[in-house]
């Protein structure tokens, strides 16, 4: 165990139930990911002159982009594995 992952991060980890994580998890990340997306956008329309606060924003979408798809793709195959 290294000491970047406390006791508390730890044992709350152990003690749910994978499935509640990850969705709790992935729910978090898409909720991120559609507020800065709309934030982004909100940016770009009402202040065309504060690019770099819209380009600062847009390299924060792009991992979250990732962790959404990634989100997205686990819980579709889940679902598919159980039709299965």
């Amino acid at each position: 165990m290294t000491s970047t992952v406390t006791d508390v991060t730890r044992s709350l980890i152990l003690a749910h139930w994978y499935g509640a994580l990850s969705t709790s998890v992935g729910l978090v990340a898409v909720l991120l990911f559609l507020v800065v997306l709309v934030q982004s956008e909100i940016v770009r329309a009402l202040a065309p002159g504060a690019w770099a606060r819209g380009r600062a924003l847009n390299s924060v979408l792009v991992p979250l982009s990732m962790a959404f798809a990634f989100v997205i793709l686990t819980r579709l195959i889940v679902v598919i594995m159980r039709l299965l």
